[in-house]
Parts: structure tokens; C-alpha cells; sequence
């Protein structure tokens, strides 16, 4: 054991036994680099009173003996103390309070106060106080700890921190600052006080203070802080709803009541037209919303008062619905005149592609527009849109544009078809393509320029007759006008038919004989002399020509026949039958003198007529007709004769000498044929006389 300690022990155990007191905290807890203040006072045994002089200093020893600080070092000698400071206190007012500058860091000991004067008295005191030193200390505290006061109440806040270095006691600060503030100073802490009226908008919120620290020279400021949080009691104020997003059709929506009030109590409603109904409680409410379900509105209440929010519609998206098509102009659509289609739908957000079909094909035109310009029956048929936006798309129902137009490509069926027999029944029917479809249809027969109105069915039937010129033609009728078909005529078959005109003439001793036919197909003509058939040759020269579409003529010529010649026949063949005629080329014998002067007498006077008639007509209209081929007979009026299959004609012979004075020059003679056809018979002539069919002039 070293001397000093010795020392130590003996004088501590000399004070022992005396009334002596030390007043100190038993610890300090300071800041590294920072000072620390030993508050001290010291009693003495009162015999002790007059020692304590001037001359008296206080000595600080610490555990392990060694003395830190000498309050008579200080000043000029500072360097001989282990802890550098100051004595504050003042030893005559038995005051022992310390100040030590710059404590090292993580520093503990026990320190123990002695007084020592340069007399009789000195003394330790046995109760030390621990000393530690570190690089934090403990937070402000703030008075009250908890706080909640009505909108209106006047708050006052304390702020304490420890201040264990009195010359460099710690900055305090409020954050935020909200009122007054006012600071004190005591000796071992320093306090803040703000002052402020509460209000709602301090409701909640946090308030901070805050201890700076700045140590002495070469160590770093330390900060310390501490929160509490305000809470006001309010009437609800500023009620709003928000909500998570916009929301998809069907999809969960949170929504939040926003309102301002201390304590809240949430109440929900939603709202469908007239109706409200409450649907939930609570700050946060989920809710599955649709176009319908989408309008919602809070409430918040407290003892202080109650506050709705305002009504809130959520932003309910959706695919296009309820897509249908508009048409205009409405009613019917006539052919050539212009239509718009306009596709309306429903859509959140609205609809971005629009999409017209016709049938299963796509329209080349886009846009809630299809403008058809013109129509045709062509554009008749189904259209539909389709509606389309980024949450899906929707169809329309179809909807049919009906085209109407007047009667068109009228046309005239036949029933038979190809041609039809002369006497048998055909039927016409009426053809039309209209829009609507033609109610009337009027049945016309034409001839020439006259027309007749014929039957108002579709259907006409009625029995064709051979060589009729008529054409037949219907018209279509519908509530937009009529539609008239082409004409039509008809292919009457008949069997052939050789007519009275056919006749011979005899010149000299030449005779020509002409066979006139009818029938469809046009016939053939055959000519059978003594019953064997005749071809064209040099000393038998025929002729043929065509009379329109079913006639045909055929001309023969005979020479030097005798007189006893066989009958000379035509015959007239096409498909459907034939027909002949005889011609008697013989002079029939035995004629009686009263009747031949009486055919002639006839004759005459008809060839008088006839020639009356000329000279009227010539110099009427100034028109002669004369013949083509020098030696033919031609008529010039057509022959009226009702001529019988298989009749025969007897030949009639001009007079020669009539014949000769008629030809001067070379002309051609001018002739006429009288159809005898109609005279009566002549009274008086018996049975043998023949008829005579015919009386040239030559």
C-alpha cells in the first residue's frame, strides 16, 4: 500500500469520527467533450467555523486515490490538475460546487470532495458522486405527455432537457412552432414553453422538441427529440368521398369518407334516384358497383355535430350496350334514293370503332354513319353494326333494308311455247320483278295503231288465229308506277292452203298457170302434169317466189299442149297436211251456143266495169299498175275466191283478136281480173255450162 493512500485512509478515518455532511448528487450523467456541474455544499464541525478562511481549497479525489483537481491549480497553473475546471461555490459559504470542462469520453468514477485549509482544518467526506460521460444523454420531456382539449381551448406545452454543462446548456426548439414561446433557465435543465389555441387542423398532428447540444471545441453537436401528438375534439368539417379508381362494370370499389371531426363516426348510403338506403359503415367502404350502383354518398357524426358529404359519382366504365341502329328518312326506301344508317350505343368510355356489316361482310365505310347513296335493289338485305370500345364490343339486332322499286324487265311468257297451231288456246302471263310486287297487270292487243285493252289478270288466254297480225303486250302496276313489256306476236301453224287466186292463162297456144299457197311452215309447191310430177326445164319453165312469211307462188309454163291434155294439178305440202288444186286444161266439149254468148255477153260488160273503175282511179290518184314481164297476166286488185281442196277450174281462153288489137308497140298489155266468185249463177244455163272463174283482158 503506497504512502498516499495511506494518508488517505487515516485522515478519512479521523473525519469519521466528527459530525461532518456533504451534499451532492449521488450521479451526474454529462456529455462527452461537454463540462459537467457538481452542485455541492459541505457541513463542519462548528469547532471548525473560524478555520474556514481564505486560505481553505477544495481538493477532488477520485476512487483510486489520485487527486483530479485543485481548486488553488486553477488560473495560471492550470496544467496541474488531471480534470480541468473551475470552483463556483464559495468554501467560507461552505459552498463545494464544481464545474469540470471537457470530460472524456466514456468516462465513470467516484469523486469525493475534500476541504483543506492551511490550518487545522482539513477533511474528506466518504459520500463521492459517480460521473459518467457518453455521447448521448436522455430525450426532452414534454408536459402534459398526453393531450386532448376541444377546437378552442388554450394549450400550454412544456418543453425540459438537461442541461449537466451549465455554460453551454442545449438549444430547445418546437417543430412545428404553432404558438408563443417562452424559455426558462434552471440550473440543472433548461424549459420551453409554447402557448397556442387549438384548433382542428392540429388534430393529429405530431409536435416535436428538440435538444441541440453543441460540445466544447473538437466534438461533434448532438441532437435530441421528442413527439407527441396533439388531439383536438371537433365537429365534423370538410366531409368529401374518394374512391380507389376509375371501376370496371361488376368490379369491387373502395371508397373513403374524408371527413374532418374528432371523434367520426362513418355512416353510408347509396343512392338510386329517389331512393336512399344505407348500405355500411366505417372510414373505408367496398362496394361492388354497375351503371345503376355507382352514386354514394358519407356521413359523419360526434356529440359536437354532423356533416353529409356531397353525393359522388363513380366513374363506372362498361363495354358498349344497348347498340341499335337509327334509319333515315324513315318509311320505304325507293330505288335511287339515299339512306343514312346511324349506330347509337352506350359506352364508358365512349365507343372508340365502329364496324358495319351486311350479311356476314364487312362494309368498307367506318363510323357510327353508313350512308348508302343511290340504293339499288341490290342494296336490299340484313345490316348490323358493332359497337366497340377497350372493354369489349356489342352487335346490333339486324335490321332489313327493303328496296322498293317500280316495275321492272316486264316481260311476256307463252304457254306453248314456240308455235302454236292455228284454232288452239295459248296463254300469256305477265312477268315483272318489283318492289313491292305489281297487283295490276292490263292485257293490250295491238294492231296497226290501234290498241285494244284485252284482260287485267296476269294470266290472258285466248285462241290464235292464222295470218293475225296482232301483237300482244301487258303492263305491271305497283303503288310506284308501271312497268310495260316488249310485244310478242305469234307463230300460227296452219296446213297449206292454195287459194282461188290461182288461175291459168292461155296465149296463143301457151298457157301459164299460177299456183297461190299459203301455210306455216311455208309450204312446198309441186306441179303434177297427167299425174306424173313436173320439174323446171327448158320446155317446162316454173317459177317460184315467196309471198311474205308463209305464202308461195309457183308459176308454170306450158307449150303446144293438146287439146286433150290431162288435168294439170298443184299441190301445196308442209308439215302439218297439204292441199291441191286441178286446173282443166282441156276445152270442154259440147258447151251450147246460148251459153257461150251469154259468157261472153257477161264478160264483156264485167271488163267494161273494171275498166270504169280504172279511169276513176287514174284520175283520182294518178296511179296505173302495170306488169313487170312482157307476156304475164297480173291482176290488180287481189282474187276473192273460196277455193276447195281438189276443185277443179276450167282453163278460160281470151279471144285472140282481142288479144292482138290490145298489143301495140311491144307493151306489155294492161289486164285486170274480175273476181266472179261473187256473181250469181246465170239463170237460164243448164247444168253442163261451166263458171267461168276468171276474165282476163289481155
Amino acid at each position: 500500500m503506497t504512502g498516499a493512500l495511506k494518508v488517505f485512509l487515516l485522515l478519512l478515518q479521523g473525519s469519521l469520527c466528527l459530525e461532518w455532511k456533504i451534499t451532492m448528487p449521488r450521479r451526474i450523467d454529462g456529455l462527452t467533450g461537454s463540462c459537467v456541474k457538481v452542485p455541492c455544499t459541505f457541513d463542519i464541525d462548528s469547532q471548525f467555523d473560524g478555520d474556514l478562511d481564505h486560505t481553505c481549497k477544495a481538493l477532488w479525489i477520485s476512487t483510486v486515490g489520485p487527486i483530479v483537481f485543485d481548486s488553488s491549480l486553477t488560473g495560471n497553473q492550470p496544467s496541474g490538475n488531471i480534470l480541468q475546471g473551475n470552483l463556483t461555490g464559495n468554501l467560507q459559504n461552505k459552498e463545494c460546487t464544481t464545474i469540470f470542462y471537457n470530460m472524456p469520453p466514456s468516462h465513470s468514477d467516484n469523486y469525493f470532495f475534500r476541504i483543506q485549509c492551511d490550518n487545522r482544518l482539513k477533511a474528506n467526506y466518504p459520500t463521492g458522486v459517480l460521473i459518467t460521460t457518453q455521447n448521448s444523454l436522455d430525450q426532452p420531456t414534454i408536459t402534459p405527455s398526453t393531450l386532448e382539449v376541444e377546437e378552442g381551448a388554450l394549450v400550454t406545452l412544456n418543453c425540459t432537457a438537461v442541461a449537466p454543462c451549465p455554460i453551454l446548456p442545449p438549444d430547445l426548439t418546437w417543430t412545428p412552432r404553432i404558438g408563443d414561446i417562452e424559455e426558462k433557465h434552471e440550473s440543472e435543465s433548461r424549459v420551453s414553453v409554447m402557448n397556442f389555441t387549438s384548433s382542428y387542423l392540429h388534430n393529429g398532428q405530431n409536435i416535436s422538441c428538440t435538444a441541440l447540444y453543441k460540445p466544447q471545441a473538437g466534438n461533434t453537436d448532438l441532437r435530441f427529440e421528442k413527439f407527441m401528438t396533439l388531439h383536438v375534439l371537433y365537429p365534423p368539417k370538410n366531409t368529401s368521398v374518394s374512391y380507389s379508381a376509375t371501376a370496371k362494370e361488376g368490379s369491387l370499389v373502395n371508397l373513403t369518407c374524408n371527413g374532418n371531426a374528432n371523434p367520426a363516426v362513418y355512416t353510408w348510403y347509396k343512392v338510386n334516384g329517389g331512393q336512399v338506403t344505407d348500405v355500411g359503415s366505417g372510414k373505408r367502404f367496398s362496394t361492388t358497383v354497375s351503371e345503376v350502383d355507382r352514386q354514394f354518398y358519407c356521413k359523419v357524426s360526434n356529440r359536437y355535430g354532423t356533416q353529409n358529404s356531397s353525393i359522388t359519382q363513380i366513374d363506372v366504365q362498361f363495354p358498349p350496350k344497348e347498340t341499335t341502329i337509327i334509319i333515315q328518312p324513315k318509311g320505304p326506301l325507293l330505288e335511287g334514293s339515299s339512306v343514312s344508317l346511324l349506330c347509337k350505343s352506350r359506352a364508358n368510355p365512349p365507343v372508340t370503332n365502329y364496324t358495319w356489316y351486311k350479311g356476314d361482310e364487312e362494309e368498307k365505310e367506318a363510323g357510327s354513319s353508313l350512308v348508302l347513296n343511290h340504293v339499288k335493289p341490290s342494296s336490299s338485305g340484313d345490316y348490323y353494326c358493332a359497337a366497340k370500345n377497350e372493354h369489349g364490343d356489342q352487335h346490333s339486332t339486324l335490321i332489313r333494308l327493303d328496296i322498293q322499286y317500280l316495275p321492272k324487265n316486264t316481260s311476256v311468257s307463252v304457254d306453248p311455247s314456240g308455235p302454236v297451231q292455228d284454232g288452239s288456246s295459248v296463254t300469256l302471263t305477265c312477268t315483272s320483278i318489283a318492289n313491292p310486287a305489281a297487283v295490276n297487270f292490263t292485257w293490250f292487243r295491238a294492231a296497226g295503231r290501234e290498241e285494244k285493252v284485252m284482260g287485267s289478270e296476269r294470266d290472258l288466254t285466248f285462241n290464235v288465229t292464222k295470218l293475225s297480225e296482232d301483237q300482244y303486250y301487258c303492263e305491271a302496276l305497283n303503288v310506284h308506277g308501271p312497268g310495260t313489256s316488249e310485244r310478242v306476236s305469234f307463230d300460227v301453224t296452219f296446213p297449206p292452203e292454195i287459194l282461188s287466186s290461182s288461175r291459168c292463162i292461155k296465149i296463143s297456144s301457151m298457157i301459164r298457170c299460177s299456183c297461190y299457197s299459203q301455210g306455216n311452215p311455208p309450204p312446198s309447191l309441186v306441179w303434177k302434169l297427167a299425174g306424173e310430177p313436173v320439174n323446171h326445164s327448158a320446155a317446162i319453165p316454173i317459177r317460184e317466189e315467196s309471198l311474205g312469211n308463209v305464202g308461195m307462188k309457183s308459176i308454170i309454163t306450158l307449150y303446144d299442149l293438146d287439146e286433150d291434155t290431162l288435168s294439170l294439178v298443184c299441190l301445196s305440202i308442209n308439215s302439218l297436211g297439204f292441199d291441191s288444186f286441178a286446173f282443166n286444161m282441156s276445152l270442154s266439149k259440147g258447151l251450147h251456143s246460148l251459153s257461150i254468148g251469154i259468157g261472153f255477153v257477161m264478160g264483156a260488160l264485167g271488163m267494161l266495169l273494171v275498166c270504169v273503175l280504172l279511169l276513176l282511179i287514174y284520175y283520182r290518184k294518178g296511179k296505173v299498175i302495170f306488169s313487170s314481164d312482157k307476156g304475164k297476166a297480173e291482176t290488180c286488185n287481189p282474187i276473192v275466191t273460196n277455193a276447195i281442196n281438189s276443185s277443179e277450174v276450167d282453163v278460160v281462153y281470151a279471144n285472140q283478136a282481142f288479144l292482138e288489137m290490145k298489143e301495140v308497140d311491144g307493151e306489155e298489155p294492161l289486164h285486170c281480173v274480175v273476181d266472179s266468185a261473187k256473181l250469181q249463177e246465170i239463170t237460164g244455163l243448164d247444168s253442163e255450162t261451166a263458171e267461168y272463174a276468171e276474165i282476163q283482158s289481155i
